[in-house]
């Protein structure tokens, strides 16, 4: 993410995270309409395995890379479907202006 931050910049990165953002946003909406445990674990594991990739791309640009990215972006996409199956309406804007206007972004904006 560093190297996403040089190449790209502010906007870019914040571009890139907010894939990432958008989808947690989701399925924090849909995780209890969900019922059948095997696309739930499958989420689920998605999630731990975007944390642990997150971990590993402090240092190596691992979702560029050849051998995890095509395959990576796959199975988001999957994951992406998957909670699209089972819940069809979101509630975007009431999620994203509280984020906004939360504590930690208040200081921020007031830092730069």
């Amino acid at each position: 993410m560093v190297k996403d931050l040089g190449e790209t910049g502010l906007l870019g990165l914040t571009a890139f995270l907010s894939i990432f953002f958008a989808l947690a946003m989701i399925l924090k909406q849909a995780s209890s309409s969900i019922d059948n445990k095997i696309a739930k674990a499958y989420l689920f594991g998605m999630v731990g395995g975007v944390l642990g990739l997150f971990f590993n791309a402090v240092l190596i640009d691992v979702f560029e890379a050849s051998k995890v990215a095509e395959t990576w972006w796959i199975l988001l996409g999957i994951a992406a479907g998957v909670i699209f199956l089972y819940r069809k309406d979101f509630e975007y804007k009431k999620y994203i202006v509280r984020i906004l206007t939360s504590h930690f972004f208040t200081g921020f904006y007031l830092f730069f």
